[in-house]
């Protein structure tokens, strides 16, 4: 659990010997300031913005009440605990409902008045939780709409990708083979040789056509994973990436057999396909090892390569999550992150009690751990 900042206590008398009383019990755990009027505290306060302010409500020709008013005014935030003679009641009533956190009676008791500030301090953590908890929810939900905003904007490149492919290859072949054929039927005089030939070159394009419309179905969605399951699919796409990329993929499995669903299949899949395109798009590789391990309740997958790697909150706090300075590289949360990216994958984890982890360093290569609920 991380340590909480430390809170700092502006205590306003014109004693000197109050003052001193009060900074006496407080000195140990909190940030002391001092004041002996309210101009003298109104310019700290500007200045550091205390936590909590002790005041006498008696000040010489001013009155701690005012004071009350202004801070809750310009800095509501901060908690304001009046000091009070005994037995002022028509006071301490005006003062709570202005806004005052609690009041002491004079004489001051030490444990009562430890007592009220450690309820004002829990009262100012709580405070930070919620802030810090807020900001984290609207930087959750920035995150969600950019991730929202990519997807579609990957929907529509992979629409292109698509569209591209089938035009440039797939229909040009298709075409010059319609092409050749009229050829053939609108020459008589076409030798037989010749004829021959151009059968063979209609054959080869007809062959190449099939074979990228081939691909781009595996691509879109493999028949593999379908039909024999996540692991199947694993060692046709690394066998694939590794010709097209020159990239030595090595997949170690414990070889349990574990009866899971289709969906938690495709899950597991397209989780690792995501992993391996970026270590190709960014990590400069040359291995990737893939290490599956089936566990009762549990499927536990590293994804591990030997790439440049990166420095990042993740890598030392190991849990995904946390904001992360800008970094050109693989797996880091930034400006540039885009497309499914670490930050779906994740969602998509959790959302069936699943999670991810990440250790990498530079030049030491990315360690990608995923957890997943095998039911």
């Amino acid at each position: 659990m991380n340590k909480e900042k430390q809170l700092s206590i502006l205590i306003v008398d014109d004693e000197e010997s109050a003052r001193k009383l009060f900074s006496n019990f407080l000195r140990k755990k909190y940030s002391i300031l001092a004041a002996e009027s309210i101009s003298e505290a109104m310019a700290i306060v500007e200045k550091q913005l205390p936590n909590i302010i002790v005041t006498d409500v008696k000040l010489p020709g001013e009155n701690g009440l005012s004071l009350l008013s202004t801070i809750k005014e310009k800095f509501p935030e901060i908690l304001v605990i009046l000091v009070t003679g005994h037995g002022e009641k028509a006071t301490i009533i005006s003062a709570m409902r202005e806004g005052a956190f609690d009041y002491l009676e004079k004489p001051i008791l030490r444990e009562e008045f430890l007592h009220i500030i450690k309820r004002a301090e829990d009262y100012v953590n709580l405070q930070r939780k919620l802030t810090a908890n807020e900001e984290a929810r609207d930087n959750y939900n920035k995150m969600l709409k950019k991730l929202s905003t990519n997807l579609t904007l990957a929907e529509e490149r992979e629409r292109r990708r698509i569209a591209t492919g089938l035009h440039d290859s797939t229909c040009q072949d298709l075409a010059y083979a319609k092409i050749k054929l009229g050829s053939l039927t609108s020459n008589n005089q076409t030798s037989h040789n010749k004829t021959l030939n151009t059968l063979k070159e209609v054959c080869d394009l007809i062959s190449n056509a099939i074979k990228e419309t081939r691909q781009l179905v595996f691509e879109l969605s493999p028949p593999i994973l379908y039909e024999f399951g996540y692991k199947a699919a694993l060692e046709n796409l690394a066998k694939n990436i590794s010709q097209k990329h020159n990239l030595k993929i090595k997949i170690l499995d414990d070889h349990k057999t574990i009866d899971l669903n289709r969906e938690l299949q495709i899950l597991i899949y397209q989780s690792i396909r995501e992993l391996i395109i970026n270590i190709v798009k960014h990590a400069r590789a040359q291995n990737i090892n893939i290490n599956i391990q089936n566990n009762s309740n549990l499927i536990n997958i590293s994804i591990k390569d030997d790439g440049i790697g990166f420095q990042s909150k993740e890598s030392k706090e190991s849990k995904y999550g946390k904001n992360s300075k800008k970094d050109k590289n693989l797996f880091v949360p930034n400006d540039d992150f885009t497309g499914f990216g670490l930050f779906s994958i994740k969602e998509r984890l959790e959302s069936i009690g699943g999670a991810l982890d990440i250790n990498s360093a530079i030049n030491q290569g990315t360690e990608v751990s995923l957890s997943i609920p095998s039911s």
